[in-house]
């Protein structure tokens, strides 16, 4: 899913070529929510309107990153800082 330019634009493929609707300037603020998926990329949106599954319902995960357009560049405002918890799972092991 792609928000851009106050349009909401969703696809259960992996990759979608939309045409630009603008160009992002300072102060704009964008989302990168990538999605991997155990079996099948089609998706299905509850009654509730919000929540998402894949079609074949086995296990997903998505996270976010929110991005800042700034005077020098993109800003990502999601990244870990160096007090967050330490991610156990990449630790060496014995």
């Amino acid at each position: 899913m792609l928000f851009l330019s106050g349009l909401y634009h969703s696809s259960s493929l992996p990759f979608v070529e939309i045409s630009p609707l603008g160009i992002m300037r300072e102060g704009h603020v964008f989302t990168i929510e990538p999605m991997i998926n155990e079996g099948s990329a089609r998706g299905v949106i509850w009654p509730d309107g919000w929540t998402a599954a894949t079609k074949d319902g086995k296990r997903s995960a998505q996270f976010e990153h929110t991005v800042l357009i700034t005077e020098e560049g993109a800003e990502v405002l999601t990244g870990r800082l160096p007090e967050s918890n330490p991610l156990t799972f990449l630790e060496e092991r014995d």
